[in-house]
């Protein structure tokens, strides 16, 4: 059984929307856009079929050049992607993304056949935020993208934004308050060592 039958047979013939309800509660603010990069027809209609359902806006391409074009020239809020792709391969893709695109900062999942930990390792390292090996559920795979979604959501918020301010103002005034501690103990240590020296020092015939 080939890649695109194991898919396909993880897929029920009507696709269930109550399978898509976490993932429909992460695009109801505001519809989310997903490119879609795929080289097999009948995999990546499927999963455009489902991610439809589950209420992203999705744009398809087939090959890796074609999908670097799209990144450069449109911003998405998350780019699934398989890593066997013809033209540029997933890898040196997601490399190209990450240094010089307008989606340099949104998600990216990764969906391989090859299962290794080295793979995984790599997929990750180079800038994926997620992994998910042939064959998989359907189901798991569009749950996953909602994760990825409200992840990446909490942490473009103004909230997460102005927390993250507040802890670094707070970690620089515990710094600055030791820096002061420190510095006022330097300073004690120095009048303490000059006022030994002088007390023990006599002129000499002085008893």
């Amino acid at each position: 059984m080939n890649v695109a039958s194991s898919v396909l047979s993880r897929l029920q013939p009507v696709p269930d929307r109550r399978h898509h309800s976490a993932a429909i509660a992460a695009a109801k603010v505001a519809k989310r856009r997903i490119l879609l990069v795929e080289d097999e027809a009948s995999i990546r209609e499927l999963l455009r079929l489902h991610l439809s359902l589950a209420g992203f806006e999705i744009e398809e391409v087939a090959e890796g050049t074609a999908a670097l074009q799209r990144a450069r020239a449109d911003k998405f809020d998350l780019i699934v992607l398989d890593v066997m792709v013809p033209g540029l391969d997933g890898i040196t893709l997601v490399r190209a993304i990450r240094s010089q695109s307008a989606n340099t900062g949104s998600a990216i999942m990764m969906l391989t056949a090859r299962g290794s930990e080295a793979d995984k390792v790599l997929g990750l390292e180079s800038g994926a935020d997620d992994y998910l090996t042939k064959p998989f559920s359907v189901r798991e795979m569009v749950a996953r993208v909602g994760a990825i979604l409200r992840r990446n959501e909490r942490v473009e918020s103004p909230a997460h934004a102005a927390a993250t301010r507040s802890g670094e103002c707070r970690q620089s005034h515990r710094g600055s308050r030791r820096t002061r501690r420190i510095r006022r103990a330097e300073t004690a240590s120095r009048v303490c060592r000059s006022k030994t020296h002088t007390t023990a020092w006599r002129p000499p015939g002085r008893r």
